[in-house]
């Protein structure tokens, strides 16, 4: 399965177009309500004084093995349930522009091939990327708890705000 990304607008898995912003019950029915819901709230007011800022209310789609494929990955939405990124974690190829990235590939390929369509790209940390004008981040298996060079993460949003201090 190909999930095409088209930074700033959004995306398209199968055919089906998802628009940032655009509201979750509108795109489960698009996917076919195929989803599980992991939805979770975490209260730290109690931690800060009673300050419910740092509060995490976090609104999260999974979806497995869409379409008939061997994959997994997460549509996480706004508190008012608007699309605002996506999680890629196994079994799906992503395009951007002429750019086509796979989990077979190693990080290092993956990074040239980004390489090539966006020079504006930061070191997060170790075995993770941040491609600013993209808006994608994209991590290897070993950053990710698991063993191996591979790709093992992707990461793209609408909404950076959360990633300005990387």
């Amino acid at each position: 399965m190909i999930i095409k990304y088209f930074p700033p607008d959004g995306l398209r898995i199968n055919n089906i177009d998802l628009k940032w912003k655009e509201d979750r019950t509108i795109i489960r029915n698009l996917l076919n309500n195929t989803h599980s819901a992991a939805d979770q709230f975490i209260d730290l007011s109690k931690d800060f004084g009673g300050n419910d800022e740092y509060n995490i209310d976090l609104k999260r789609d999974v979806y497995t093995n869409l379409f008939n494929s061997k994959s997994l990955f997460f549509l996480n939405y706004s508190k008012n349930n608007l699309l605002r990124d996506v999680e890629i974690h196994s079994g799906i190829e992503v395009q951007l522009n002429n750019i086509i990235i796979s989990f077979d590939l190693t990080l290092k390929q993956v990074i040239y091939k980004l390489g090539e369509i966006s020079k504006r790209i930061k070191k997060v940390d170790i075995n993770e990327y941040y491609f600013e004008d993209l808006k994608l981040i994209v991590a290897d298996k070993k950053k990710m708890g698991n063993k191996g060079n591979t790709l093992g993460y992707v990461y793209f949003t609408d909404d950076t705000s959360h990633l300005m201090n990387l």
